[in-house]
């Protein structure tokens, strides 16, 4: 067995077809090439991730676009009237989101789907990819990556905090927010994506 040649994978199954009791030394060896990469991955890594400026900026710009948009949405669903009548119900609410997410795909679909990037993420020169650095597929993205972060603050009580902590996350040290781990994904600095996963 050619453990070097080993895909990661691999190594994991092979972890299970070489148990330790009845294969000591090949167990061993599997186990201490998973540690050495997952040593030369974290050594590696860490210079390539987008920084906590630069994904702010990103946020920033892109959170300043949709609200534009969104301004002129909530003045036509009548939002504005029914927050000052206090009339606002579940459904509108509802509507609101699913317009929003129709705007975010106008706006950054075709960068997501070719780029990994949003808007905001083009112009400071980040990018997401999954953790195997590739460009993740679009729809996969939209509903893993964003769509639960559109719904979850609905949830009573809880809800509010949970974008809090999504933030807050940025502080880990791979650098990745809770709907990273939700999307199987990570920013990077744009120099760091193989060409090999640009579609």
């Amino acid at each position: 067995m050619e453990i070097k040649k080993l895909s990661a994978l691999e190594l994991v199954e092979s972890l299970q077809k070489y148990p330790p009791d009845t294969y000591p030394a090949e167990h061993a060896q599997l186990q201490a090439e998973i540690a050495f990469r997952q040593q030369r991955l974290n050594q590696q890594s860490l210079p390539y991730l987008a920084s906590r400026a630069s994904r702010f900026g990103a946020s920033l710009v892109d959170a300043c676009l949709s609200l534009a948009i969104m301004l002129v949405l909530m003045f036509y669903l009548g939002l504005w009237s029914a927050i000052s009548a206090g009339t606002v119900s579940i459904v509108l609410i509802l509507k609101l989101i699913a317009y929003s997410l129709v705007v975010f795909v106008l706006l950054h679909g075709y960068l997501l789907w070719k780029r990994g990037q949003t808007i905001g993420k083009k112009m400071v020169g980040i990018s997401i990819v999954t953790t195997e650095g590739k460009i993740p597929d679009l729809w996969p993205l939209i509903l893993r990556r964003y769509l639960p972060f559109a719904l979850l603050p609905l949830i009573p009580v809880l809800g509010p905090f949970i974008p809090c902590v999504d933030v807050l996350l940025i502080f880990r040290k791979d650098r990745r927010c809770f709907h990273d781990l939700l999307a199987g994904t990570r920013v990077i600095n744009v120099g760091a994506v193989p060409d090999e996963g640009v579609k």
